[in-house]
């Protein structure tokens, strides 16, 4: 399970460092370059899933499902949303200070940077979390959607809104659903998930598109015979 645990050591560590006369001026987990760790959480992410496969072929395949699934559940409760869609990590550290703490204690620059890099281990973990807990993870569908993704962001938000789609077990959250949703039409869903829905929700017209819709079938039922 070694790669199982290079990933995790990862996932769950935050460190934030400043270099004085550098540039960029923070590092994150020793990497200062946003593509540079995108790549890096990539190779361990796959690894540790190439890992997975090769266990759940052998005749232990129910003892090793469980084993993955509560660490990386683990992992992902290190996780948690602060305001205006921004990432929490449990094991945040900069110049001693907790990431939802006062914004004058951490610079604006420092705060957008590790928003960055925390977003990149949010969506990692919750996609390698996915990938393992949903039976139906492979499936396909014969549609695609042809519009914009806040559109169809738009949509699933107002189904689950609305209570019309509840998960079948009571862990599955709603980042399985718009994961779902998007799956469906063969679409992938916002890179910043959160942040994306607290856009919309906040836009002057959070229901712009459902508002057109309306509007486009009420003129089509106006006029069918």
């Amino acid at each position: 399970m070694e790669a199982l645990k290079n990933y995790l050591t990862e996932i769950q560590s935050a460190n934030v460092s400043k270099l004085e006369g550098k540039s960029p001026s923070f590092s994150f987990n020793n990497v200062k370059d946003y593509y540079v760790y995108q790549h890096l959480l990539r190779n361990l992410e796959l690894n540790f899933i190439g890992e997975y496969i090769r266990n759940i072929t052998t005749n232990e395949k129910r003892h090793w499902q469980k084993i993955y699934t509560f660490w990386l559940q683990r992992a992902k409760n290190y996780f948690s949303h602060c305001e205006k869609g921004n990432i929490h990590h449990r094991n945040f550290h900069i110049l001693s200070v907790q990431a939802c703490e006062e914004t004058e204690k951490i610079s604006d620059e420092a705060r957008v940077y590790t928003q960055n890099f925390m977003h990149l281990q949010f969506e990692s973990i919750s996609r390698a979390y996915m990938f393992i807990t949903d039976p139906q993870g492979e499936e396909t569908s014969p549609y695609r959607w042809t519009g914009k993704q806040i559109q169809l962001l738009e949509i699933g938000h107002a189904f689950l809104l609305c209570g019309h789609i509840l998960p079948l077990e009571a862990n599955i959250s709603k980042q399985h659903w718009f994961h779902a949703w998007f799956r469906f039409f063969h679409q992938s869903p916002p890179v910043h998930l959160e942040q994306s829905i607290y856009k919309m929700t906040n836009r002057e017209q959070p229901t712009r598109f459902l508002a057109e819709l309306y509007e486009q079938y009420r003129k089509y039922m106006d006029t069918s015979p």
